[in-house]
């Protein structure tokens, strides 16, 4: 019975070992399957309506891009235009500390009398001094008219001169330009104004007679 058992189990394992065998070439001789059918997009046919639409579409998406890069761009300025502004507004303030302190200091000189060269030296040095600080919150170009004007020896200084009219006295602007100068005497080293010419210096309150105001030869 053993031998029996062995035997049938032996010949069991041949059987399977055959039909794989069968398998195996039955899969490797069979035609491969045949590929699946490719559905083919159906071509899409706009009419003119909703070609115009898209466009229109399109445009205003353009639009309010631009529009949102002008609103930007404004913006921007804005700020920037308010902090110039504030930046202005502050120097202007900076400077009439400057000069409220310097007039109280040349009050209290007035004030205390003495040498009258100590007054000046010492009055000098106050103007001088509040000068450098003015001219130190300026920004380039303003300094540079600044310095024009407080000292024209630096640049030449374009100013305008009043003269009598020719005809009927009333004042007449001439355009100068100024050289060296010495708080007294000013270098004219360019304009219309001629040797000799009258100027005028001033206006004489109403209640004159004279109301062309004084006159100095030039």
């Amino acid at each position: 019975a053993e031998e029996q058992r062995r035997t049938d189990a032996e010949e069991e394992a041949v059987r399977a070992e055959a039909a794989a065998e069968a398998a195996a070439v039955e899969a490797a001789s069979a035609p491969p399957p045949a590929p699946e059918p490719v559905a083919e997009a159906e071509p899409i046919i706009l009419d003119a309506d909703t070609l115009r639409q898209r466009e229109m579409a399109e445009m205003r998406a353009i639009q309010e891009e631009e529009r949102k890069v002008a609103e930007a761009a404004e913006a921007r300025r804005k700020e920037e235009e308010a902090k110039r502004k504030e930046a202005e507004e502050a120097r202007r303030r900076d400077i009439a500390a400057l000069i409220a302190e310097a007039r109280e200091r040349f009050t209290a000189l007035d004030a205390e009398g003495g040498d009258p060269e100590r007054r000046r030296a010492e009055a000098n040095a106050i103007r001088t001094g509040t000068l450098e600080r003015i001219a130190a919150l300026l920004d380039p170009m303003q300094r540079a008219r600044f310095d024009a004007l407080i000292d024209p020896r630096r640049a030449e200084a374009a100013r305008t001169v009043w003269v009598p009219g020719p005809s009927n006295g009333a004042p007449m602007g001439v355009p100068v330009r100024l050289g060296i100068g010495d708080g007294s005497f000013t270098e004219v080293v360019g304009g219309d104004l001629r040797p000799g010419q009258d100027v005028i210096t001033g206006i004489a309150p109403a209640n004159r007679d004279d109301r062309r105001g004084p006159r100095l030869g030039f």
